[in-house]
């Protein structure tokens, strides 16, 4: 229960329960209190449109959804608070299939909702100090309805005094009925009251309107962008697992944003797919009869480190195997006057040399030792390329290169030996190209070569370079992942720099062992950076093994996705912090490179966003060679940028919403009033949420009518919204009503004296 107490949100909670004015903790039930194991609330529908009986009258689980769904918003924009009785009543079906559809709901709805462990142990804490505890939801189904599908659950049931529903006190948390309700029946001050949700409206800004103490429950602003962008890129929102992964991000113990960052990125994408892959390994243990697992270094420790801690019975091992410590395999003395481009690509002059085991520093050009490979052949001296001079001093060192290939090549294999590789082990390294384990294979006799080869994920290249071999890829290569795998492969190194760790890098082998050597870290502190990602990681774990959260919870293909679209779709924040890594660039070169630097900033400054993309998009592998980064850097400038290509701009509404958020970014205000309750409104909210700005009220000319309530806000009147307010900022969610919306504003500003400031597309 570590991850429990040591979350920053359980230790603000304790500091309330301190608070001696507190006398009543109410927590909110679904989302908060309870989780439901499918990606949203809403899929519950989808889920019951798959039984044979729903089916049986509505052609698709979507269609059943939708209708469902429609039924329930057409009541409560009525204003009526409905049961699912009445729900059900109002459906186009006949009443014999209206009483099982009821049943079939409260039934998927037992099947999905699991238990928040940390708030059943929050109602624990909370009677141990004496408060009285009430759960408050605004709800459809009865509290009879709920206890069965979910509070029987609790073990300390007994320790709640009171249950407050919507549907029967016909009164909401959203218009802050519900709240006043409370307040009456329990007989106490709004100060008395501290309230727990995840709703920001509901929960959140109704109840703090009226004085209560509020605790929000929920997603910070740049988690919730980035399920968004997730959301966005795979076209859906994951079917399996987001409980665990949201309950894990609410136990981040870090108060540093580069902490919490590195935290969540451990807890919401790195956990799951290092979970899979173990599971993923057990199944290939067993089904290949793999008696022992071999991990290649630098990433293989974070592999090993994780899968023992679920499968300890499995024998594993490391080996400490590099491109570099290996790449003198694929180099000939005789073709040292080829030297291919490819094979060189990111050295420097001094790295060259290291790698064919010549002393740089009784070189004659050891002045030019930290020049990159690719700038050879473009210096001159004495009228001939540097490259020519290069290629002469190691033709004049060709038998020395050959015995210190010979010998290493002996001491690689020596060391091997020493792992016990069996016809029944299997190496497994990152990938994709699958470089170092082609150059081990041929090491090994026929009785101790490994059965399999298994890569992380795999690209083309590594389907041409181990063809020859029994080799498994986890990350799985189709129609759906082929595009992700090849951006996997043009990875900006980010993904490398945080699996590496701060592991050491393989330089080559003496008669002992592996020669290894640790590289400098960056500034901004790998252990600090490695200690948070590794926190997430272990929550995630944790929390996964008291849900017995089972294997195959996350697909293969999702997670390959998961992975591609922090490189190509990622929020301002993970560009800020992951653009900021520094790189060791991996095939045995000493030189280290920020990911986003400020001349690439500079240079797609001047070409402009548009065209760079688009020449980007033309020619991914050149562009990588300028700007290793492309889709950081754009996000970097503007970071809605890359938003549009994948979806957002389909609607018709997003013009508008582009605008309106364009302005209240330069107007920045902390909090707003909207006019329009119509769909505009609906999609604009999200964005707004994840921007942190606050909705005061949400204005409706159908209001001056009669009130109604749209996505949990209650809808004023223009006069009643402003009643009490000396200004405000008043954002209209109108395309064609825009204009007469705004004389309306205007013309009650000028005969009331009120300022407002009004935000139009």
């Amino acid at each position: 229960m570590k991850y429990f107490e040591h979350a920053l949100i359980e230790q603000t909670f304790h500091r309330y329960l301190e608070n001696p004015a507190i006398q009543i903790v109410s927590f909110d039930i679904f989302d908060t209190l309870f989780f439901r194991t499918c990606g949203t609330p809403s899929m519950v529908f989808e889920i019951m449109g798959m039984h044979e009986e729903v089916r049986a009258w509505f052609d698709t689980p979507s269609s059943f959804a939708h209708y469902r769904r429609t039924t329930e918003r057409t009541l409560k924009a009525g204003g009526k608070e409905a049961s699912l009785a009445e729900i059900y009543d109002a459906l186009p079906i006949p009443l014999q299939q209206k009483n099982r559809f009821l049943e079939i709901e409260l039934q998927t709805e037992r099947d999905v909702l699991v238990l928040n462990p940390q708030l059943e142990r929050w109602i624990d804490m909370a009677h141990s100090a004496g408060k009285q505890i009430i759960l408050i939801s605004d709800m459809y189904l009865s509290t009879q309805e709920i206890t069965s599908i979910a509070l029987s659950q609790l073990k300390n049931l007994n320790k709640i005094s009171h249950i407050y529903v919507s549907c029967e006190q016909q009164k909401s948390k959203a218009t802050g009925e519900l709240f006043l309700h409370v307040m009456d029946d329990l007989n106490i001050k709004a100060s008395q009251l501290l309230h727990i949700g995840d709703n920001p409206n509901a929960d959140i800004s109704i109840a703090k309107s009226f004085g209560i103490a509020t605790l929000y429950y929920g997603l910070e602003s740049n988690e919730k962008e980035a399920m968004h962008h997730e959301a966005l890129y795979l076209k859906e929102v994951l079917p399996h697992g987001n409980h665990v992964r949201t309950l894990s991000l609410l136990c981040n113990p870090y108060d540093t944003a580069l902490e919490r960052f590195y935290f969540r990125l451990g807890a919401s994408l790195f956990a799951p797919i290092i979970g899979e892959l173990s599971h993923w390994l057990l199944a290939c243990s067993h089904q290949f009869g793999l008696d022992k697992l071999l991990f290649l270094m630098r990433e293989g420790a974070i592999f090993q480190h994780y899968f023992q801690k679920l499968y300890p019975h499995i024998a594993t091992d490391r080996v400490y195997a590099s491109r570099r410590s290996t790449q003198f395999l694929t180099l000939m003395p005789d073709d040292i006057g080829s030297l291919k481009p490819d094979t060189f690509k990111g050295l420097t002059l001094k790295d060259l040399y290291e790698n064919f085991f010549i002393p740089f520093e009784t070189s004659a050009l050891h002045a030019y030792g930290d020049l990159s490979y690719e700038m050879l052949p473009t210096l001159y001296i004495e009228g001939k390329p540097l490259l020519e001079h290069v290629q002469e001093e190691l033709n004049a060192n060709k038998k020395r290169i050959s015995d210190a290939f010979g010998a290493q090549k002996k001491l690689l294999c020596a060391y091997l030996d020493t792992l016990h590789v069996n016809t029944s082990s299997a190496l497994i390294d990152f990938g994709g190209g699958g470089s170092v384990l082609k150059n081990l294979h041929p090491l090994f006799s026929p009785k101790t070569k490994p059965h399999t080869s298994i890569l992380f994920y795999q690209s083309v290249r590594g389907y041409q370079n181990l063809n020859h071999q029994h080799t498994l890829s986890f990350l799985p290569h189709n129609a759906k992942t082929a595009h992700a795998l090849e951006c996997i492969a043009r990875t900006p190194d980010f993904i490398e720099i945080l699996l590496n760790g701060e592991h050491p890098t393989t330089v080559g082998y003496t008669k002992s062992s592996a020669q290894t050597e640790y590289l400098a870290c960056n500034d901004l502190s790998m252990k600090t950076i490695q200690n948070a990602l590794h926190a997430g990681i272990e929550s995630f774990f944790s929390l996964a093994r008291d849900y017995s959260l089972p294997s195959k919870t996350f697909s293969r293909e999702h997670l390959a996705l998961m992975l591609s679209r922090l490189i190509e779709l990622p929020t301002h924040e993970e560009v800020k912090f992951l653009g900021a890594l520094e790189y060791d660039e991996g095939r045995g070169s000493s030189h280290r490179y920020t990911i986003i630097q400020p001349e690439q900033i500079a240079q797609v400054k001047r070409q402009g966003e548009e065209v760079f993309y688009k020449h980007f998009l033309a020619n991914p592998s050149h562009m990588k060679q300028h700007c290793i980064w492309p889709q950081g850097v754009l996000t970097t400038i503007n970071q809605n940028f890359l938003l549009p290509f994948y979806g957002t701009n389909t609607h018709p509404n997003q013009k508008v919403i582009d605008t309106l958020l364009e302005k209240l970014g330069a107007l920045k205000p902390k909090k707003i009033m909207i006019y329009g309750a119509g769909d505009l409104f609906k999609e604009l909210l999200p964005f707004l949420h994840v921007r942190d700005i606050h909705i005061e009220a949400v204005i409706d000319s159908r209001a001056e009518i009669q009130p109604f309530i749209s996505e949990d806000f209650r809808v004023f009147s223009l006069e009643e919204a402003l009643r009490d307010k000396k200004e405000a900022v008043i954002v209209i969610a109108s395309g064609v009503y825009g204009q007469s919306i705004q004389k309306k504003i205007e013309d009650f500003s000028k005969t009331t004296a009120k300022q407002i400031v009004v935000v139009t597309s």
